[in-house]
């Protein structure tokens, strides 16, 4: 048949679903100050000072031995790590034509993905192409090639994303992001998801090739 051109794009987009709601600082405090007595230990919150101020969100982080810290406001770290959607873009080309003898189609793919991690190294691209060319030399001889080429970029923090998603899940979300001194904090050998998103950390990258032949 004759040329035909064929091209067609669409626009999605990703969002974090089914987010598990975690307990308040009030809740988890509550829980502490019972479980301590229970076994005559000292709560974070046993002081009715520190309670009131946890409850007003006012305190400041204070010293609870060793390394740890009292901390008196949640944290909405869902907020510091998620943005609200990451885009999809997709496009596809098509051109098929030929005549008695002659046939051919090609077409081309690309993919752009922006990730929902927030300031972070989080994307992906990918392109493909494909080409079937026919010609029947005879009746009863054809010559066909096919050609196809797929290319594949993903750009993730040093761990992946995956990590980031387990730590944030992890982390009690009433530790702030940063110290007072605006370093990032870390408390009870929990990773600081938020100091992984920081682009200054670097990348992880991937590339992913795949060219195939056929002739008959």
């Amino acid at each position: 048949g004759g040329l035909k051109i064929n091209y067609n794009t669409y626009l999605s987009v990703n969002k974090m679903a089914n987010l598990v709601e975690r307990i308040s600082l009030k809740e988890w405090a509550d829980m502490d100050i019972s479980a301590n007595k229970a076994v005559g230990g000292t709560g974070y919150y046993e002081d009715p000072v520190d309670y009131q101020q946890m409850l007003d969100g006012t305190g400041k982080p204070k010293p609870f031995g060793g390394n740890s810290y009292v901390f008196f406001k949640d944290v909405d770290w869902n907020s510091a790590i998620y943005d609200d959607f990451g885009l999809i873009q997709n496009h596809n080309l098509s051109i098929t034509g030929g005549g008695d003898k002659f046939d051919y189609a090609v077409s081309f793919g690309y993919q752009d993905e922006n990730g929902i991690l927030k300031a972070a190294w989080d994307d992906s691209r990918r392109m493909n192409m494909r080409m079937n060319l026919g010609y029947a030399i005879f009746d009863k001889l054809r010559f066909e090639t096919k050609v196809s080429y797929n290319n594949e970029k993903t750009v993730q923090t040093p761990n992946g994303s995956d990590w980031i998603v387990h730590n944030t899940l992890d982390r009690f979300h009433w530790i702030p992001i940063y110290t007072e001194n605006g370093e990032y904090m870390s408390q009870w050998g929990f990773g600081n998801p938020r100091q992984e998103l920081d682009k200054d950390n670097g990348k992880l990258t991937g590339i992913t090739e795949n060219l195939r032949e056929n002739f008959k």
